[in-house]
């Protein structure tokens, strides 16, 4: 990517946001490739959500002589998600207990979807999305494609609680951003709570 290449809005011909960069020479993935996400969902000015405003850069990873990669940076601060790798179920299997918990949430007993969204509903690399049945406008199913990043918000009082920044979702939302199982596509997706 060239340095002056900063991708704009198809919609409103304004430069996107940029949201973060994905190392994806680490686990899960170890492909030698840095992911850059840019999204503007909303635009204030405008007063317009726009569900295709985003871009996803794929680049090879390559030596810049420093100790990390180095991408567009949006300010001097940064925000790592940094865990541990986790067992956790298919993209089948996910939307299977998420469906059958919050069906009986209409029966009052919230604590164990609670319990599920606390545990998946969460910012993360890999894994499986939490509601994978709201991920929209992808062409071939689910199984052809593996979760690169999830990043959610909640608003607490007025400020998001997650994420140094407003994705501005809506209040409880959360965006995926996928990978194609072959390495060569990605695909963003968002829902408002």
């Amino acid at each position: 990517m060239a340095e002056t290449d900063w991708p704009v809005s198809m919609a409103t011909g304004k430069p996107l946001r940029f949201i973060g960069q994905v190392d994806l020479d680490t686990p899960p993935f170890e492909l030698g490739r840095m992911a850059y996400l840019f999204v503007e969902i909303y635009d204030a000015e405008l007063d317009k959500y726009f569900e295709d405003n985003w871009k996803v850069i794929l680049q090879e990873k390559t030596g810049t002589g420093l100790m990390s990669p180095q991408g567009p940076m949006a300010s001097e601060t940064e925000w790592l998600i940094e865990g541990y790798a986790t067992q956790e179920p298919d993209w089948s299997e996910m939307e299977a207990q998420g469906n059958e918990l919050f069906k009986k949430t209409h029966k009052r007993d919230w604590g164990k979807y609670r319990d599920f969204v606390a545990k998946y509903d969460v910012p993360k690399i890999g894994g499986t999305p939490s509601t994978p049945g709201e991920i929209y406008g992808l062409k071939e199913p689910l199984s052809q494609w593996r979760l690169m990043l999830q990043l959610q918000e909640r608003e607490e009082n007025g400020k998001a609680s997650d994420l140094p920044f407003y994705m501005d979702y809506g209040d409880g939302g959360i965006g995926w951003s996928l990978l194609s199982n072959d390495h060569q596509a990605v695909h963003f997706s968002w829902t408002s709570g």
